[in-house]
């Protein structure tokens, strides 16, 4: 089961058929993370962590396993006056700055890619509109290449084999020729 962690964005409920339903989303993130008809009673700003489960229709959450660390803006102090809350929230915090800066990325390289797709032509976005459909199609690709980002975890090359590394060509030199 997945673990989800992040600063809460919105709280949402819907009514459906009399029965109430309910989720949250997290900053930088379109993804609705449902709890069913729990209400996990979320400030927004509030850091947490939990595990969740994709299914046929959308992200669950084992709202037992919700955590809620500390809101957003509060300050760098740990909730409890333990030292493993202290490391505990400080690896949110990380992990959150990490999302940030993946997503601050994604942004760059979507303004780069439309920015080349409009020069090159491959991209026309008529003057009715315009700034309106340029800022659509970065913010529909700046989504696209953070899930990239996110799901698609980055593959170091592997080390060459030895043969191909070592120089070609005499292995020892006379030192004691000059050069």
């Amino acid at each position: 089961m997945p673990r989800g962690y992040g600063v809460v964005q919105k709280s949402t409920s819907k009514n459906v058929k009399g029965k109430n339903y309910f989720g949250f989303v997290l900053e930088g993130e379109d993804k609705l993370y449902r709890t069913g008809q729990i209400n996990p009673n979320l400030e927004t700003g509030a850091k947490i962590s939990f595990n969740y489960e994709d299914g046929e229709y959308g992200s669950f959450v084992d709202v037992k396993t919700i955590k809620a660390y500390r809101k957003e803006g509060a300050s760098a102090a740990p909730v409890a006056g333990n030292k493993d809350d202290y490391w505990k929230n400080k690896e949110l915090v990380d992990a959150s700055r990490q999302k940030q800066i993946s997503y601050q990325a994604a942004t760059n390289t979507a303004l780069a890619i439309t920015n080349f797709a409009i020069e090159k032509g491959y991209l026309k976005i008529g003057a009715k509109d315009s700034l309106k459909a340029y800022t659509e199609a970065v913010k529909q690709l700046a989504s696209e290449v953070y899930h990239l980002y996110q799901t698609e975890p980055f593959k170091a090359p592997e080390e060459p084999d030895k043969a191909e590394v070592e120089p070609k060509g005499p292995k020892e030199f006379d030192l004691e020729e000059p050069f």
